[in-house]
């Protein structure tokens, strides 16, 4: 059975933001990694490996919702 992991990845943009990346374990010699393409403050990844979405309403709470549903 595959199993999936994200990180944020060290590179960040001109806006400060990480690229959250993506390994996939298939088997013990398949193990494929990539970006997302999905940029975040590092700031808000969290501990269990999820975008942090602030509970206050704002331009930052709607760009973090549009990125996780994405």
């Amino acid at each position: 059975m595959g199993k999936t992991y994200y990180k944020l990845g060290n590179i960040k943009n001109s806006k400060g933001e990480s690229e959250i990346q993506m390994r996939l374990y298939v088997s013990r010699t398949i193990r494929p990694h990539f970006g997302t393409g999905i940029w975040i403050d590092a700031k808000r990844w969290g501990k269990k490996n999820d975008i942090n979405i602030p509970t206050t309403p704002g331009e930052e709470r709607d760009s973090l919702i549009d990125k996780k549903v994405n």
